[in-house]
Formats: C-alpha cells, structure tokens, sequence
C-alpha cells in the first residue's frame, strides 16, 4: 500500500529536476502491472504529459512507434532495453535524437549496453536508480557515479547502514505495510525500513549494494 502523497512528492521532484511539462511525452514498454511501469504512467498523468504505453508489440514496433511519438521520457528496464535495440537494429533506425531522458531501474544495467543506449539515444541522460516496491527511489544515479555503485540517496532520503552493512531508509515515498501477507526480509525501525538488503557507502555518499542479506552465510566468523 502506498498513499497518494507518497507518489505524487517524487511526481514534483522529477517535473523540477529535469525540466518535464505537460508538453513532453512519456514512453513505457512493460504492462501496467508492473510497478515500474505503473509509476511511470501515474507520473505522467500527474504532470499532464502524454504517455504512450508500448505493451504486447515487438521491439521493432516500439522503436518505430518511439520514432513517430517523439517522447522526452522514457521508463524501462534493463531488459527491455536490450530487446529494445535489438528493434532499433530491426527497424533500421540508427539514432534517435529528441529523447531527453531515460529511467532504467528493476535490474543490473552492464557497461556495454550503457554504451549501446547512449549511442542510439545521444541526447538523453540515463538515469539509473535503485529501489523497491516497498521503498519507491533510494539512489539515483548521474554523471559523476562510480562504476559498480546504484548512486547517491534520492532527493528527501536518508540513508543508514548497521554494522552488518544492512541498508535502512528513511524518506516520504516508503509503504505504509502489505495489503497481505508478510516478507520476512522487509522490516521496520522507527521510520526507517529495511527491505533486506546490503552495502555499502563510500566518503562522497555513493551506495554500493552486494545483495540480498538472506543470502548471506558466516564463514569464519566473516559475513
């Protein structure tokens, strides 16, 4: 469960911090159940942009339906992403200039197809962010983030790491609990909450996450 408040504070900070109006127009690739793909879509409702939702066509189709729709915006995994160069190659478009964003999370991004987005899109800055269902955005990546890390804390997110390097996060876009059921990993302390998982920061505040604390075994009296 997520209140309205929670959505619509990240709405406004994404409308000020990269200049997105209700002139511009947003692009999806994945069903609306899809968190991801659901944010993406409240948000450009939010600001008034249009939105044009590329779900259950082939990636050439969406690259030729991007090409015709011009967005400003685009949301998308990883994974769709790749396939979505794939149709770049398929409907022989070699470049696509007018894309100014691209928000890729719900996955690792590798060094080269970073390099392959860039090149088809060279006017867009891709920002790369980490969260969860539960949390919304923790990190955001930009031009000066280290390889290997997921970023610095997202605008109105703190962030506090206990000795075992378990990530909690405190910020105004947390979940306020199930609908049901329960996860063992996703628990709470005060106003921070923890989805389970470990890192760790560097001196200028970058966040490095190494995986799932569940996943974690003692050997040697070393995590």
């Amino acid at each position: 469960r997520r209140s309205p408040q929670s959505w619509q504070a990240s709405f406004v900070i994404t409308a000020e911090t990269y200049a997105i109006t209700d002139a511009d127009t947003y692009v999806t690739l994945g069903p609306i159940g899809h968190s991801l793909t659901l944010y993406a879509t409240l948000e450009a409702l939010h600001i008034g942009a249009d939105i044009a939702g590329l779900v259950g066509i082939s990636p050439r189709a969406q690259m030729r339906h991007i090409a015709d729709f011009r967005p400003c915006v685009i949301y998308a995994t990883p994974a769709q992403l790749g396939l979505l160069l794939q149709g770049a190659k398929g409907a022989k478009i070699d470049t696509i200039s007018y894309v100014r964003h691209i928000f890729c999370g719900g996955g690792v991004l590798n060094d080269t197809l970073r390099e392959q987005i860039l090149t088809v899109f060279p006017q867009a800055q891709l920002h790369v962010f980490f969260g969860a269902s539960e949390t919304s955005f923790i990190t955001m990546t930009d031009a000066q983030t280290p390889r290997g890390s997921v970023g610095r804390a997202y605008r109105g997110v703190q962030l506090r790491l206990d000795d075992s390097g378990e990530i909690w996060v405190k910020s105004p876009y947390l979940f306020t609990g199930y609908a049901s059921g329960a996860v063992p990993d996703t628990r709470w302390d005060g106003a921070y909450l923890s989805i389970g998982e470990i890192g760790h920061l560097d001196p200028q505040g970058n966040l490095f996450v190494q995986g799932r604390k569940s996943r974690m075994v003692t050997v040697a009296d070393h995590n």
